[in-house]
């Protein structure tokens, strides 16, 4: 599947159709995803009725699987051809990162299952010259050291800096020196943890550890959501806002929750896992 999936890319980079028409192409994987993902439909369904969408259940359940799907491959395309591809993204909120920031400080970034994959990364190497770390599951980044490197995509990650869950003290001495790290903390904890956050009316208990290091360690936290909207013209928003003016941990996981809320009513489909919270 791999082998095929690299053929596939390598094709359409050397034959784009663009961004937008990738839907066409993706009609059938989609299709597939729905079906054999059956079980987590009731929770894309309570999710949708959340946001009071009118659409019906099915073609609600079609789009979020099209999305999943297109963000699987836009991402690689975009890492692996950006000559080709980088024209379809629109960048916002570049004016929050000033040269003092890049130079000064370490600086925690919280993005959210639902780009493009590793555009996040992508941009914030490429466009800000900045290397972007990362801070995941030991899973994860057990995956991502020890994939061959056979694309742009997993050269770039395995060039940056990887922390994972229980390296906490490195991540600290990372940051400390200035470093860059992505975290993405939208994953609920189960019981018995405490609900902290609301999100369309349901409560969730979520992490407070990023807050707690800006707080205790001076560190600079972005928020950046990542969207498709009527008034982006077809084109993938990546938006950047500072996550600043709170006073406890407690506080800053609710501005998240905030500003992850604001991100889903503008597009319902810009993250993958809020929708099977619920």
């Amino acid at each position: 599947m791999n082998k095929l999936k690299l053929l596939l890319i390598k094709i359409l980079c050397r034959y784009p159709q663009g961004i937008k028409n990738l839907n066409r192409l993706l009609f059938i994987p989609a299709l597939i995803k729905l079906l054999a993902s059956r079980k987590h439909h009731g929770s894309i369904i309570n999710y949708k009725r959340k946001l009071g969408i009118k659409s019906s259940n099915l073609s609600f359940l079609f789009r979020y699987y099209l999305r999943r799907s297109f963000n699987a491959l836009a991402g690689l395309l975009i890492c692996e051809a950006p000559e080709k591809y980088y024209s379809y993204v629109e960048v916002e909120g570049e004016e929050f990162i000033s040269p003092e920031e890049i130079r000064n400080n370490g600086t925690i970034v919280i993005g959210n299952h639902g780009a493009p994959m590793m555009l996040m990364t992508f941009i914030f190497t490429n466009k800000f010259n900045i290397p972007l770390g990362s801070f995941a599951f030991p899973e994860t980044v057990k995956i991502l050291k020890s994939r061959k490197p056979e694309r742009e995509r997993d050269r770039l990650v395995q060039s940056l800096p990887l922390y994972a869950f229980g390296e906490e003290k490195s991540l600290v001495r990372g940051l400390l020196n200035g470093e860059w790290v992505n975290m993405l903390m939208d994953v609920p904890f189960p019981p018995p943890h405490k609900k902290n956050i609301s999100l369309f009316g349901k409560e969730f208990a979520f992490s407070e550890f990023p807050f707690k290091l800006a707080l205790k360690y001076k560190i600079s936290l972005f928020f950046i959501g990542i969207t498709f909207s009527p008034d982006s013209g077809g084109k993938i928003k990546f938006k950047i806002s500072p996550l600043a003016r709170f006073n406890t941990p407690a506080e800053g996981a609710e501005k998240y929750a905030e500003k992850l809320e604001y991100m889903l009513r503008e597009d319902p489909f810009s993250n993958g896992e809020v929708p099977l919270w619920f």
